[in-house]
């Protein structure tokens, strides 16, 4: 399946040079008959140290450090098989309710390579951040030797009043 891009697309995505198109297909039902359509919507881009919302959460990415042979100390010491790239940010819940961040984080490299946050260094998400407080973080991506990373993929749900998926890139 590859997507097509609305006449018109170039213009738009050139006139919105801090953002990226992405397409997502929709179901509506009109007259009784269900119609499958294709919507186009853009996906922030923001730079280190900018903040950004995803869901109900504010985001800074605050530094990013890779190249990294190993994370923790002592017992929970963890090698690299290839070297970690270890991102920190800051997260505020702005929503009026008790709130985890589960987001979905994706380190794409410069030769277009993505990578999954480490399981072992993504506990930050393990415990609520109470209405109008913040927190600090840590992400980690397991990439390969003296790889360059492009940017952070970041991806929530939206589940009021639709659900619906929430994106953003942190340009690294």
């Amino acid at each position: 399946m590859t997507a097509e891009s609305p006449s018109g697309a170039q213009d738009v995505i050139q006139s919105l040079p801090r953002k990226i198109l992405d397409y997502v297909l929709v179901t509506a039902v009109v007259g009784g008959a269900t119609l499958l359509l294709k919507a186009a919507f853009v996906i922030p881009v923001v730079s280190v140290g900018e903040p950004f919302d995803i869901d109900s959460f504010k985001y800074t990415v605050t530094d990013l450090e890779c190249g990294l042979e190993t994370l923790g100390e002592g017992s929970s010491t963890t090698t690299a098989q290839g070297d970690y790239c270890k991102i920190d940010f800051q997260s505020a819940n702005t929503s009026n309710v008790n709130g985890r961040p589960f987001h979905d984080w994706t380190l794409v490299l410069a030769n277009g390579q993505r990578f999954n946050a480490d399981s072992q260094w993504d506990g930050f998400f393990m415990k609520d951040i109470f209405p109008g407080n913040f927190t600090e973080g840590m992400v980690a991506f397991d990439i390969p030797e003296n790889s360059q990373p492009d940017h952070l993929y970041l991806e929530g749900e939206v589940k009021f009043p639709f659900p619906i998926r929430d994106r953003v890139n942190v340009s690294l």
